[in-house]
């Protein structure tokens, strides 16, 4: 599992999960600053926890049942355009197929073969049985809780419940990340990290990790070919998030490949048109997390500990509980701009971080080819 498995209501709306898979739902989410003030969040798109690896099993059973092929412990070593197909080599086979769907992780082979490449922050995280872990204090029931601090700045660390006395906890940087994942442990539980783990060695079930491709969504229509999800940048850079948005962007794909089936045409234009163009929307939202992802990553003390002041004021706390939503967050973030305390706080952010301005102008108005 390379997940912290914690995803939006959305999913179930959009996959028909069982429910053995969704070991938890998260209420509230008790948001810590460095300070260690906390504020708790409720939204009524209250998310899940899942069992990721069961998820995947189960995804895999659904597709062998609809007629899927699957060739495991094979890899894809060579890509080739032929004039009426793709030729995919692989370290046992030769396949020649009339489109190819890169839906294969932030590293993908696909993506790297059609010039696309992806910027990452890399996760680090235990899981850890509390029943007989004094050092780490029960959430409240159906609570998570992510942490905001300036050490550990391209990412929150989380603490995520996944059954009654079953934590995930970890964080995700761009560098160093088990030196910031063992401090942000001391700070976060008053404890040597390294006493910490080692003592309680029985308690953490596993240990788990993996890279989180973090910026704009990438081109993702190609001659033959398309990406989806971690390989197109089809992440939420405020979360790390992507099922949610990967599901969404599958749907599109799978219409457009019918599509092309149909018409006989699999050409870059049509994909485009199709796939790419009908992803605007999906498009514009990522952009929102990516311009909050590098305010964040700009955050000073003083600036988290005012937002948490603004976020006191009950007619905030009101409207994070009417519009907050962790997909789609730009309802909630415009208004937000009626508060003339977030005002205040906002401009006078932006006139302290002026390169943090052009960055979030170019990225809004965006480059064509991304859209």
């Amino acid at each position: 599992m390379k997940c912290a498995g914690i995803v939006s209501g959305k999913i179930l709306n959009l996959l028909p999960i069982p429910a053995r898979l969704v070991l938890d739902h998260v209420g509230t989410a008790i948001i810590r600053g460095p300070d260690g003030e906390t504020i708790p969040i409720t939204t009524r798109d209250q998310p899940v926890v899942l069992d990721r690896i069961g998820l995947d099993k189960y995804l895999y059973a659904r597709a062998a049942g609809l007629g899927a092929t699957f060739h495991l412990g094979e890899r894809a070593t060579g890509f080739e355009r032929a004039w009426d197909g793709i030729v995919i080599t692989t370290s046992k086979h030769v396949f020649r197929t009339k489109i190819v769907v890169g839906c294969d992780g932030a590293h993908s082979a696909v993506a790297k073969w059609n010039g696309v490449t992806n910027r990452f922050i890399t996760g680090k995280q235990i899981i850890v049985d509390v029943a007989a872990t004094p050092e780490i204090a029960r959430l409240p029931p159906r609570a998570c809780e992510l942490c905001f601090h300036p050490a550990w700045k391209d990412l929150f660390a989380w603490i995520i419940p996944a059954g009654k006395t079953v934590y995930r906890i970890g964080m995700a940087r761009a560098d160093n990340v088990s030196a910031a994942f063992s401090r942000f442990l001391s700070w976060r539980f008053g404890v040597r990290a390294e006493g910490f783990l080692n003592e309680t060695e029985h308690h953490v079930l596993a240990r788990t990790g993996g890279t989180i491709p973090i910026g704009l969504m990438k081109p993702c229509a190609f001659d033959r070919a398309i990406l989806v999800g971690d390989a197109a940048c089809q992440v939420k850079a405020t979360t790390g998030g992507g099922i949610v948005m990967a599901l969404s962007a599958a749907n599109i794909a799978a219409n457009a490949i019918v599509k092309c089936v149909a018409t006989g045409d699999f050409s870059k234009n049509n994909l485009r048109r199709w796939y790419q163009r009908s992803c605007s929307g999906l498009a514009r939202t990522l952009k929102v997390h990516y311009i909050v992802h590098e305010a964040l990553g700009r955050f000073s003390r003083e600036d988290f500990s005012k937002l948490f002041s603004i976020a006191s004021n009950p007619s905030v706390r009101a409207e994070l509980l009417r519009s907050a939503d962790m997909d789609f967050p730009l309802r909630f973030l415009l208004r937000l701009m009626a508060n003339r305390h977030f005002l205040s706080w906002l401009l006078s952010f932006a006139s302290k971080n002026v390169p943090f301005l052009v960055l979030a102008t170019r990225a809004f108005l965006g480059n064509k080819e991304n859209v």
